[in-house]
């Protein structure tokens, strides 16, 4: 391809997937895992635990501590 070809574009989907309560809603986490490849786990609470047990500069009581070099996720991708 050279420079001065275009480049169609793809159409995007925006979809909104579900949530799920990990302490009432395992079992359909674990479902939608295996069918979709990903599952969203709505546990703010249960993941500010573990990430302040990574991290012991990371306090959730305080949103100033929350800067990148605190957190454990790849700088250039965010992934846990």
């Amino acid at each position: 391809m050279n420079n001065h070809q275009k480049i169609t574009s793809v159409p995007l989907l925006a979809i909104e997937p579900p949530r799920f309560d990990i302490r009432t809603e395992s079992n359909k986490m674990l479902e939608y895992l295996f069918d979709n490849g990903y599952a969203i786990v709505n546990s703010k609470d249960l993941f500010l635990d573990w990430a302040q047990k990574i991290s012991s500069n990371l306090s959730r009581y305080d949103p100033n501590s929350r800067i990148d070099k605190n957190w454990i996720a790849d700088p250039k991708n965010g992934i846990i």
